[in-house]
């Protein structure tokens, strides 16, 4: 059964998405890069938050060990907000090439 966090992590890095693609359209990149940083927010909140059991006793010192995620937690909050400025440096870097070439002069002779 999929629990809570992972439904608010998909409507949140969903909403996040849209946004940052209706947003850098628009021209408007603080809050494109705000609902990033919110999503990221979020993810990295629910990462840190410690899981709760229903029976507290099935839960033993060895599953807790044992966890295998949690090297794709840590690379996972590094990665994301290294791609999130990389993608922002890419788009104003693509944004300023572009207005700054010349344009072509069309001589009718």
């Amino acid at each position: 059964m999929i629990g809570a966090g992972v439904w608010i992590l998909i409507a949140t890095w969903t909403l996040a998405l849209v946004g940052f693609l209706f947003f850098s359209r628009a021209e408007k990149m603080l809050y494109a890069i705000f609902l990033i940083m919110v999503a990221v927010a979020t993810t990295i909140l629910l990462l840190v938050l410690p899981e709760q059991s229903a029976n507290p006793i099935s839960r033993t010192v060895e599953e807790e060990e044992t966890n295998l995620n949690y090297i794709f937690q840590i690379v996972y909050i590094i990665f994301a907000p290294m791609a999130l400025l990389a993608s922002y440096v890419a788009y104003y870097y693509t944004t300023g090439v572009i207005s700054l070439r010349p344009k072509p002069i069309n001589k009718p002779w």
